[in-house]
């Protein structure tokens, strides 16, 4: 099975590409930095539309189609609405939201051939997990001590259960987080 999947240098994109590779699967990553020499990699920033769509059609080609695609990619800008700069705002959309949106445009052809899935993180709600996701930020938004943040191989674990269900089969939603962290209903 051949996997695209963004934001696959590191975090839970990384932990997902492992995770694949170690069902015999084949990952394909992409992200704006390069990845782990290991993968199959285009180096694209999401928040382009033209760099999404090349980095999916360039991989699927290689690869000989796509089986599934993981948006894992994923940037965020905290603070209050007037504090953070808008084009810090704008470009959290344009990777999170428009670049997701683009990968999943280009990857329809080769997953209908396919009757391939699609993971995203705004289906697969994650929570919080021990990655780079958080540095640099202020300390009011980073997770406390008392957070007991997710190892994300074991969230990418998640990604491979949605990934071996049939055809037929669809998981809509998983929420994923660690029993004490406190930032999630």
């Amino acid at each position: 099975m051949n996997v695209l999947i963004t934001g696959g240098a590191s975090g839970l994109g990384l932990a997902t590409a492992e995770a694949v590779e170690k069902e015999g699967w084949r990952a394909l990553v992409v992200d704006v930095r390069e990845p782990d020499q290991r993968f199959d990699h285009i180096t694209a920033d999401l928040a382009d539309r033209g760099q999404a769509e090349r980095a999916v059609r360039e991989l699927a080609e290689r690869a000989g189609g796509l089986d599934a695609v993981v948006t894992a990619a994923g940037i965020d800008a905290c603070g209050r609405l007037e504090d953070v700069p808008a084009d810090d705002w704008e470009r959290v959309i344009q990777v999170n939201l428009l670049g997701t949106a683009a990968v999943v445009r280009a990857a329809l052809p080769y997953l209908k051939r396919s009757r391939g899935k699609v993971v995203t993180c705004a289906l697969l709600i994650p929570g919080g997990m021990r990655t780079s996701f958080f540095d640099g930020r202020p300390d009011q938004y980073e997770p406390g001590p008392e957070a007991g943040l997710n190892d994300p191989a074991d969230v990418a674990q998640t990604v491979v259960f949605a990934l071996r269900q049939p055809a037929d089969c669809e998981v809509r939603e998983l929420v994923v987080r660690p029993s004490t962290e406190t930032s999630w209903p």
